[in-house]
């Protein structure tokens, strides 16, 4: 991925809000990362429980998410 002129790698810290969908819904999300975990909840506190199986985790910049470019 480091040499793909198309991805950027980034080393995110802290917490923010983002989307999770499934089963084609989507519902509104918090993530906290550590160096070592992440943990994402949903919007009353409760861990999601991702599914075994492929998971695929992308990143907005916030002037593009801000747009509703990303699923509008």
């Amino acid at each position: 991925i480091k040499n793909d002129p198309y991805m950027t790698e980034i080393d995110t810290v802290g917490t923010g809000t983002g989307y999770y969908f499934y089963g084609g819904k989507v519902i509104n999300i918090t993530w906290t990362a550590t160096s070592t975990s992440l943990k994402l909840t949903d919007a009353l506190g409760n861990e999601l429980k991702l599914a075994t199986g492929n998971t695929y985790i992308g990143y907005l910049d916030d002037s593009y998410a801000q747009q509703g470019k990303f699923w509008k």
